[in-house]
């Protein structure tokens, strides 16, 4: 439920790169004007002139680098190129054993994919190679997942690999880092994230409007924790609450969003989304109200409009142990 309502989003939001900044809680009548300001974040300078998006950065290179050199099996990063599209990263796989491999990464079962310091759900790989060959294959980022994730330039990539043979024994990577030219120079993802959600001109270029914003920590238990709300709504109508995520800890934690509720009446009920956020890392997770609140449970409930968003929030660690007091967490809108 969780992907698609994220590919909604890149259909909506493309290229998100502004500037603007505004206090820790505003809301925004139907044309995406601040109610507590007359100027609120326009996206002008003081003068008045229109500040346009600016386009992702594609000066960051990279140096050949081995990644991963155990059991006979080599992963090495061998090229950041850029596509119309995406980030190319190019990899090289050499399978020195006497079986058959498989590479993936990012899959459902092993996550690691993060740029700079935000964990982005783009880059699956899957290559097979054979035993004594040796392939290449492409680590692709987008640029819509990284712009709306706050992401403006590649400074590090993270990654990891889980690698099994034919009769399914697996081997795990580890969390795999990757330092490009820019990794000394790169903007803080949250920045960039809570500027490109306030600005006028991402409102005007995408016929979307801002609902809502906050970055009231509105949960903190164990190093984990949620910075900041956001509530959007599409040129079709649809409105989506993007939550950011950090995990401050110095290990993985998987986070869980799970009974969601609308107006404090439970409209979704067991896990809408579980993610992995390495340490240190921050990640945006998506809550899209027209998925939970369907016209038929709408009116079931009594919902006329979305006044607070409720839901429960988990962390536990890769040994399935709480790591953080599951809480319920609401975001008040009006």
């Amino acid at each position: 439920m969780k992907k698609i309502v994220f590919i909604l989003i890149l259909g909506s939001l493309s290229l998100l790169m502004a500037c603007g900044n505004k206090s820790s809680e505003t809301s925004f009548d139907a044309n995406g004007n601040d109610k507590q300001s007359a100027t609120g974040n326009s996206g002008k300078t003081q003068n008045g002139d229109f500040v346009p998006l600016e386009p992702f950065k594609k000066d960051a290179t990279i140096e050949e680098t081995v990644l991963f050199d155990k059991n006979d099996l080599k992963i090495t990063a061998i090229s950041l190129t850029y596509g119309n599209y995406s980030a190319d990263l190019g990899l090289k796989f050499e399978n020195n054993s006497d079986k058959n491999m498989s590479f993936i990464a990012q899959s459902l079962g092993y996550s690691r994919n993060a740029i700079n310091d935000s964990m982005i759900k783009d880059g699956y790989v899957n290559v097979d190679v054979a035993a004594g060959e040796s392939a290449t294959d492409t680590m692709r980022f987008n640029y819509n997942e990284m712009m709306l994730s706050g992401i403006s330039e590649i400074g590090i990539i993270q990654t990891g690999f889980s690698i099994s043979d034919d009769d399914y024994n697996d081997i795990y990577t580890g969390t795999l880092e990757l330092k490009t030219t820019a990794a000394d120079t790169v903007e803080s993802s949250t920045n960039n994230f809570r500027k490109n959600m306030q600005s006028k001109a991402l409102q005007y270029t995408y016929n979307m409007t801002l609902d809502y914003f906050s970055d009231e920590e509105l949960y903190s238990s164990a190093g984990i924790s949620i910075i900041t709300e956001v509530l959007i709504t599409n040129k079709d109508g649809k409105q989506t609450l993007m939550i950011e995520e950090k995990n401050d800890t110095e290990m993985d934690a998987r986070i869980s969003i799970k009974d969601i509720k609308i107006n404090d009446q439970l409209a979704y009920e067991g896990t809408w989304s579980s993610e992995i956020v390495t340490a240190g890392k921050r990640t945006i997770e998506d809550i899209g109200i027209n998925s939970v609140l369907k016209e038929e449970k709408k009116s079931e409930l009594g919902i006329e409009d979305v006044e607070s968003i409720g839901f429960t929030i988990e962390a536990k660690n890769s040994d399935n142990m709480v790591m953080s007091e599951p809480a319920e967490v609401i975001v008040k809108i009006r």
